[in-house]
Formats: C-alpha cells, structure tokens, sequence
C-alpha cells in the first residue's frame, strides 16, 4: 500500500483600534489545522489516520475603561500564543492482539449465548451446591460468628464463591432464555446475510473518559486583564470491525439454517471451546490473558473464515474555559467569549489476534473471587 498525506489549514484574524487615529493592529490564530494520511491500495476499509485541531472562541470584543482601544474579535493573549494547544489527557493504552480477539469472539456467526453443553456437564455439581447453601443457612452462620471470626470469614467466602460459579451463571442462562427466541431469530438473519453476499459486524469495545478542571487564572493582560477556569476533558472510544464469509458450500435450506441457529445460540457443541470451558482452572485463565478469546474465534459451525480484524479509535479532546471575569467596568457591552478548543484523532488500523497477556486491571467480582479463593485455602 502506498501512503498519501492530505492537509488543511484556516487562520483566524481579530482586530484592535486606536481611538482617535484608527490605527489597526491585528492578531491571529490557527483555527482550523487536519491532516489525513491514507494507504492507498485494493478494496475499501483499509488503515488511515486524522488529525484534527480546532480553536474557537478566546475573543474581546468591545471598548477599553479609557476609550482609547476598540477590540473586535481579538484573540486573548492566551490563545493568540497556543498557551492551550490541545493534547489529549492520558488514556488506558490496550494491546490490538486482546482487542481482536474479542472482536472475533463476539462477531462470530457461531457465537454462543448460552454454552449449554458445558451447563450440562456441570449441572452435577448442583445436588453439592445446595447441600452446601443449606448448610451454611443464616443460623448456622450465626453460630460460626460467635464460635470464630475466621470461621465465619471462611463461610462467607464459600457463599461467594457458590454465588459467583453457581447462582449467578444459572440466573445469567435463565435471563438469556427469556428472549432465547428473538436471539435465534437474530442469528438467522446474520447467517442469511453470511450465505447472500458476507457478514460485516462492527461492534463497541472500549470507551474512556477523563477530566482535569483547572484554577482561575490569567488569560489576557494586556491592556485588558481577562481570567477564567480552564477544564480539559478526553474520551477515547475503540470500536472492532470483522468481515465473515463463507469458505464452500453453505447451507441450502432455510429449516436446516434455523435448525443451526439454534444450535449455535445454545453452544450445543462437543469441540475445544466445550473442553476448554470444562477445565477446572480456565476461567483464572481468562483473567490474565486472552487465550478464551481465542478458542472462542476458532469455533467453525459453518465453513467460514474472517478478514484481517480492523480497530478504530477515536480520541476527542475539549478545552473550554468558565468562570470568566475582566477589568472593563466603565464600558457598556464589553464582552468575552469563552476559550473553545478541541483535538480529534481518529484512525483505522489492522490487527491480528494472538495469545497475549490481558491488562492486570481485575473488577471488583474477579478480586472477591481471588479472595475467597485465598480465603478458603489459607484458613
């Protein structure tokens, strides 16, 4: 692919008069300045970046306290001198090799909503589940407060524990089938799609936001004294995008193709996804690194393959001022305007999926779990 490079640029000009004699003295800014980079090369949907600064407002418009300058549309001092150029807080930085991953985990036309099979297999543990819960019933517990506070730590962590690998994934299936019909016919339509012309799915990955409010402080001081509160803010969005097609002959028959919907959204499967899911310690697995992700993607129910995944990002930030204040009192309609400024990156890039360790970042279930974890095994 060949790299072509495009760019734009807009000044904004304000001015400011002397009174008596008219003379004009100007100031100006970049108020609009993109660059747009773009591999040229076969097909569409290929990488590309945007760059993007806009700068509003930061303008005086008006007469001096002593009359002897007129303002219109002139910059601040502040913005005049980029003492705001825009550049975006820090952002939670992922690897393109997890975020792939999960984008062909949860585009696949075999995805499965529920892994019944694995349900199946693991609803032997049930009778030992409620046998335990029973056994650890309020009274009990009660007992094993006034008996021992570890012991009673080391009933409250097997509760857990039965709550987090036992109700909560039942409660989960039992919602997912309240609508099991209008996910099949869902999947239908996407493997209707798949079988005509290929399915393209993009979807929501990550979305981060962060805000700094600043102080009051000096935003002019020439002649005029301007002061406001500067408060940057900036969000980050990444979205996946994955493009399915159909390897060799699908399915025909519009009964068989419903018969495979169902079973896909029910993950009625016997394949590595179904082993891997059974093995006592994937779920830890899971934790740490993205190998799930992974043998999720490798289900195949329909002789199919994907396209090289493609990320987009889009980082958007604002710099706005309030609180604004100036020293021209004996001069009716003096006016300011806010400082309004804002950067944009945007970009579309390629990325494969490979085994990567995960962000160690864990959520408050994933931490209760570790522990109880510790907590059953150490007491």
């Amino acid at each position: 692919m060949v790299a072509k490079t495009n760019s734009r640029q807009t000044v904004y000009t304000g001015y400011r008069t002397t009174v008596p004699g008219g003379a004009v003295t100007t100031s100006s800014y970049v108020s609009l300045q993109e660059t747009r980079t773009t591999e040229v090369g076969p097909g569409d949907n290929g990488p590309f970046s945007v760059e993007r600064i806009t700068r509003k407002g930061g303008l005086m418009t008006g007469g001096s306290n002593s009359g002897a300058n007129v303002w219109s549309g002139y910059p601040f001092l502040a913005q005049a001198s980029d003492s705001f150029m825009v550049s975006h807080l820090s952002m939670p930085a992922y690897s393109d090799a997890l975020l792939a991953s999960e984008v062909l985990k949860r585009t696949s036309p075999s995805r499965s909503s529920i892994e019944s099979t694995v349900s199946g297999a693991e609803l032997r543990e049930l009778p030992g589940l409620v046998r335990d819960t029973w056994g650890l019933r309020v009274s009990n517990l009660l007992k094993e407060i006034r008996y021992s506070k570890f012991m009673a730590l080391k009933a409250a962590a097997k509760i857990n524990l039965m709550i987090q690998f036992g109700i909560a994934p039942m409660v989960s299936d039992a919602v997912v089938l309240l609508d099991f019909q209008g996910l099949v016919n869902q999947r239908v339509r996407e493997l209707e799609r798949l079988r005509s012309r290929g399915l393209r799915r993009t979807i929501n990955l990550r979305r981060d936001s962060l805000t700094y409010q600043g102080n009051v402080q000096s935003l002019n001081s020439n002649i005029v004294s301007v002061s406001g509160a500067v408060q940057k803010c900036t969000t980050q969005n990444i979205r996946g995008h994955a493009r399915w097609r159909v390897t060799s002959n699908f399915i025909e028959s519009d009964s068989d193709l419903r018969a495979q919907a169902y079973k896909s959204v029910l993950g009625a499967y016997i394949d590595p996804v179904t082993v891997y899911n059974l093995l006592p310690w994937s779920w830890l697995i899971d934790y740490f690194t993205n190998l799930g992700n992974l043998v999720d993607s490798s289900r195949n129910g329909f002789d199919m393959t994907h396209d090289t995944v493609r990320l987009m990002t889009h980082t958007k930030t604002s710099i706005t001022s309030n609180q604004m204040s100036h020293n021209v009192t004996s001069v009716p309609g003096f006016r300011v305007t806010a400082l309004d400024n804002t950067r944009e990156s945007k970009s579309r890039r390629l990325a494969s999926a490979t085994l990567v360790a995960r962000e160690t970042f864990l959520s408050g279930s994933q931490t209760s779990i570790l522990g109880s974890l510790a907590v059953t095994r150490l007491l």
